[in-house]
This record gives structure tokens, C-alpha cells and sequence, in this order.
């Protein structure tokens, strides 16, 4: 065999590599059903978590750290809760509809979409896995996630898919999954409006997986950035799996 006939064929296996790669690359879709696959197997129809969060101004810490609780319910539900300076904040969101409440101020809105919020606590039943599903893609869909491309990238050791950018990609929305534990990794999106202003997006990143208080539960550490400066970190203190719910948290009204 010549030369030239071995590197014609090393060219071909490249190229039928390439063609086979493209071709099995996976969608949104089926990252985010195996996302749910899992959770839907920890059988989370409730889950608590508290945490501990710091703001960030100018890159020094504003003021002193503060709880924050997170109660995930399956059919999509979440409330958070916490107090401040400012006094105490609730929101509690259906994926839909959200009530906020901070201090003496009521109000009843659309939801800020959210990707943990739409699947977190996942039910083991068929039913709850495809609402999961919609409700997932639906937040995609509002942050402008594109289906294609998925790319890889790594992030706190560990490989992700990269959905809906190609690698280093950063000025565009997206979602990292870890491929083999299928985790989020990270979230780019675009922030709510406020008073007309036009969105901005955020850098949301979900770090220190496998500890020994969160394990595949929860992140010991989510960090928040926006235009590049860290404005927000929260750090795990405690996660409750079998949390006692009081129906009436969950009222929107």
C-alpha cells in the first residue's frame, strides 16, 4: 500500500468519525430526559435546602451573610424564603404564576423561569417525568436555549455537554450537563427585565458536587455573576429530603 493510499484512508476514517459524531450528537432534549431519569429515580417529591448566601459588590462581600431556603416540591413547585437588611422575601412560584412578598409588599406575577425550579424534585411516576420534561424544555425555551449545537467543555473537573453553544461560546444562552452524572454544571441566561431595561445575562455556575452534605442532591456552592463580576454566592449548609409541607406555603393568592 502507498503513501498516499494510507493517507486516503486515514482521511476517510477521520471524516466517517466526524459524520458519525454529528450524527449521535444528542439534543436538548434527550440531556434533559436524562437529567430527569435520574432525579425521577431518587423519587425527590420534596426537597429542602438551606443555604448560605453572600452578595458581592466591586468583588468584596456586601453586608453579612444571610439564610436562604429553597423547598422544591414535584409538579414544578418552589419556595424561597429568606430575610435581610431589607426585611423578609418569599417567593413561591407553580412555573407560572409567582407570589412575591417582600416585608408588607404583595404581589402575584408571571414566574422567572428557572431550570432547577422546573425539575428538581422530580416524583418517580410516569406522569410527573413528562411534566418534568415540559416544564424543562419550556425554561429553555423562554432563556432561548437553542436545541443544537451541544458541545463539550469542562468545568470544575468534570466533562459537560455544552447545550445550545459550541465550546467557549460564553455570549450566548446555554446549560452544562456533567455527561456521567447529569448534573448541571452551569447556566447562562437572560436575567428578567427590570423597569424596561433590556435583559442581561447571567453567569450561573453549580459547583462542588458530591459533598458531604449535599452528594447528588445539591451543589455545595452555587456562584452568580453578572457581566462578568461575582455578585451572588451561595454555600450549602443542610438538605432535607423528607421535609414536612404545609400546603398553604404553596398558595399563590
Amino acid at each position: 500500500m502507498t503513501r498516499r493510499s494510507v493517507f486516503v484512508l486515514s482521511l476517510c476514517a477521520v471524516l466517517l468519525g466526524t459524520a458519525v459524531a454529528v450524527a449521535y450528537a444528542p439534543t436538548a432534549g434527550f440531556i434533559i430526559s436524562l437529567v430527569i431519569g435520574k432525579r425521577a429515580k431518587q423519587k425527590l417529591d420534596a426537597v429542602r435546602i438551606t443555604l448560605k448566601r453572600t452578595d458581592y459588590e466591586n468583588g468584596a462581600a456586601k453586608g453579612e451573610p444571610y439564610d436562604v431556603i429553597f423547598t422544591y416540591r414535584s409538579a414544578g413547585k418552589v419556595r424561597r424564603e429568606w430575610t435581610d437588611k431589607e426585611g423578609k422575601h418569599v417567593r413561591v412560584s407553580d412555573g407560572t404564576r409567582m407570589l412575591r412578598v417582600d416585608g408588607d409588599k404583595k404581589s402575584v406575577g408571571a414566574a422567572d423561569p428557572h431550570l432547577m425550579d422546573a425539575l428538581w424534585a422530580t416524583g418517580n411516576d410516569e406522569g410527573e417525568r413528562s411534566a418534568a420534561q415540559d416544564r424543562a424544555m419550556a425554561v429553555l425555551t423562554a432563556w432561548t436555549v437553542s436545541d443544537t449545537p451541544v458541545s463539550f467543555s469542562r468545568m470544575d473537573g468534570r466533562i459537560a455537554w455544552v447545550v445550545g453553544a459550541q465550546s467557549k461560546q460564553l455570549d450566548v444562552p446555554q446549560v452544562w450537563v456533567d455527561k456521567d452524572d447529569l448534573l448541571p454544571l452551569r447556566m447562562i441566561y437572560p436575567e428578567p427585565a427590570k423597569d424596561g431595561q433590556k435583559p442581561v445575562l447571567v453567569d450561573e455556575r453549580l459547583i462542588k458536587w458530591g459533598s458531604s452534605v449535599g452528594g447528588d442532591f445539591y451543589p455545595a456552592r452555587r456562584e452568580l455573576y453578572r457581566a462578568g463580576a461575582l455578585v451572588r454566592v451561595d454555600e450549602l449548609q443542610k438538605v432535607d429530603v423528607t421535609p414536612k409541607l404545609d400546603e398553604r406555603e404553596f398558595k399563590i393568592e
